[in-house]
Formats: structure tokens, sequence, C-alpha cells
């Protein structure tokens, strides 16, 4: 228990990092590249974070929960197989995602394929994350030291070279450039837990199956996470975009915090027993409900005033938005309690599957209905 409190302070520490990078870099970006600019670029990198659920088939859900147990259960050369098997998934989905990507670029010049381009080694990042591994040995220190390293670089190159909206290409670069780099690192010390590769996929079969049915999932929270953004784009302008991208940023800071709560409980929920899996669900639940409800009063008494101080005066539109979204720090950690602690840490992948598809459902019928008449509030 002492380990996994110590896990919980690591992740919240780096959460809470997380939130003060932006702190510095979003005013400072939202008054340099201003809506129309800043709304392409929320178009693009929405698009690559849909695309980089290709590139992982959720070999992250299932690599963190197999290694869990097999550090539990297994010995040494278990272990090995685990790592090596499964991330020949990611391996392999990688670099399929990124010759397609690149092809539809290339090829049919899609738009901002120039754009999408610059931000390829965001999916190359994806294929070869493995802190998955690492999360499933509870190692949680290793991720965030190595985590806010690459942070930190990203935020001195911004301010440093990012000056005016035509250096858009700049901070595209820098961001998709430095997320690679942080994933290779990883890489380093891979050799200290496990031995050579192996020469066959991880229990291909019942992997195949947890793939599939964990991918939809995935691709359906993708939807309302990250493509709701470029689906706005195609009946809005790009400062309705950027309107409705950046109403969410401070609501999505502190999502980081609470749910890694989430994060650091699963490895330990896919470990034990049922008595004890409910007493951590419990303790658990009660300080996601009671955290989100605590952060989600304190931003909206205070939108008003901090939209136009901290994005400019350009986006007080925004300014309601942002009020309804901080809604979502209740909603989102206290279903990701049930979704991630309880039923991807027990393998009912089909549970946790069902509602997130009803969700992506309703996304793609109410943007269809709702964005071209009410723009981003509609969105």
């Amino acid at each position: 228990m002492k380990k996994t409190f110590l896990n919980i302070v690591y992740n919240a520490v780096y959460q809470i990092f997380l939130v003060l990078v932006p702190l510095i870099t979003v005013p400072y970006l939202s008054r340099v590249l201003g809506p129309k600019t800043y709304g392409i670029y929320s178009s693009v990198n929405n698009t690559m974070q849909f695309l980089m659920v290709f590139c992982t088939l959720s070999v992250s859900y299932i690599g963190m929960r197999t290694i869990s147990r097999v550090r539990a259960y297994g010995d040494p050369q278990d272990l090995t197989e685990a790592f090596w098997g499964l991330w020949y998934f990611q391996g392999l989905a990688g670099i399929v995602t990124i010759a397609l990507t690149a092809s539809a670029c290339i090829f049919f010049r899609i738009q901002y394929w120039n754009y999408i381009l610059l931000m390829a080694p965001y999916l190359i990042s994806a294929q070869v994350d493995i802190s998955w591994f690492f999360q499933g040995l509870a190692d949680f220190g290793r991720v965030v030291l190595k985590n806010t390293a690459v942070k930190l670089v990203s935020v001195i190159l911004i301010l440093l070279w990012v000056k005016s909206s035509a250096d858009l290409w700049k901070y595209l670069l820098i961001m998709s450039v430095s997320t690679m780099l942080g994933s290779f690192v990883f890489w380093f010390d891979i050799h200290r837990y496990v031995g050579r590769p192996v020469n066959h996929f991880y229990k291909y079969k019942s992997t195949i199956v947890s793939i599939v049915t964990l991918m939809i999932p995935q691709i359906a929270t993708q939807i309302y996470t990250s493509l709701d953004k470029p689906i706005l784009g195609i009946f809005q302008n790009s400062t309705q975009v950027a309107f409705y991208d950046n109403s969410q940023r401070i609501s999505n800071m502190i999502l980081g915090v609470i749910t890694s709560i989430s994060l650091v409980i699963m490895p330990k929920m896919a470990s034990e027993g049922e008595k004890t899996q409910k007493i951590v669900l419990k303790k658990s639940l009660e300080a996601t409900v009671m955290l989100g409800t605590l952060f989600s009063v304190i931003i909206m008494a205070n939108t008003k005033q901090f939209v136009p101080f901290f994005f400019g005066q350009k986006f007080i539109p925004m300014t309601p938005l942002m009020f309804f979204f901080t809604l979502t720090i209740i909603m989102i950690p206290t279903g990701g309690v049930f979704a991630n602690q309880f039923a991807l840490a027990n393998r009912r992948d089909k549970d946790y599957a069902f509602p997130v598809v009803i969700g992506a459902i309703l996304e793609i019928v109410l943007s269809y209905l709702l964005d071209r008449p009410y723009g981003a509030m509609g969105a």
C-alpha cells in the first residue's frame, strides 16, 4: 500500500507539472498564434491523436495489466515473453499506420497535409512507447522523471522559436519530435528488466481478441475526445475550433491530476483479490468525486475573469463554453473509476466497451445536428 501511495504521489506531481506547463505556454501561444492559427493546430493535433490509437492497438491497457499479473505470479522469462510478444503487435501496427498516413498526405493532399507530415513523429512515438511496461511494474517514478525532462525542453524551445502565427510549423515540429524522443528514452533501460527479443507474439489468439474488443471503445473514445475538433472544423471555421478546444484545456489539465489515481490503481487492482478490490474501489471513488466537485466549483466561479486574463481578449467568446465544460471534471473521472479500475483491471472488456460506443454514436449524431447551426456551443 505504501508503494501504491508513492506512485499516486509521483503521478499527481507529474500531472501538476503538466498543469503548470500550459500555464506558461497556453497564454503565450494563444496570443502569438491567434484563434485562427491555433484552430488549425487543434484540428491537426487531434487528427494525430486519433491516428495514434491505430499505432498502439490498445496494447497500453493490455500490456499494463498483463505485466502487472506476470510480475506478481510469473518469472523473468514470462516477463520477457510478455513484453516482446505484446510490443510486436504495437510495432507492426505502427508501421502500417505511418505508411498509410504518409501515403494519404503525399498522394491525396488531404486538408493540412503538410502540417500532418510535420507531426508524423507523434505516430512514431506511439509505435515505440513502452511506458505501459513500467506502469505494469508499478515503476511510475521512472516514467514521471523522463516525461518531465522532455516537457521542460519542449517549453524552452517553444518560448525561443515560436514568435508569430507564421511559426506554426515550428510549434508542430517541437511538440511531435520532443514526444517521439521521450518515447525512445524508455528503451535505454529495458535490458535491465527483460531478456533478448523472442520470435513470437504473446498468446496470439487471446491477445487479438482483447485488442479487437478494446480497440472499439478506444476508437469510440477518440471520436468524442479528439475527432470532435476536426468534425467541428468541417462545419465551422478554425476560430470556432480554437474556442472549442481551448475551453476544454483548463478542465483537461485538472482531469489529468484526478485521473492519475485510476492510472496507478489499475495495475494494483489487476493483481488483487475481490475483497481488496472492493476496499480500494470505494476509497478511490470517494476521493475522485470529492476532488472533481471541488475543482469544478472553483473553476466555474472564476471563469468570467479567468478567460480574458489567461487566454487574452480575443478568446472572451469562449467563456460560456469553458463554464459548462467544467462539469466533465466530475463526470469523466467518476466513469474512469469503474471503467479503468474495475472493468479493465478484471478483464471485463465488453462491459468497458459498451457505454463508450454508445457515447461515440451520440457524438457523431449530435455533431451533425448541432455543429452547423450553433458552432462551438453546439459542439
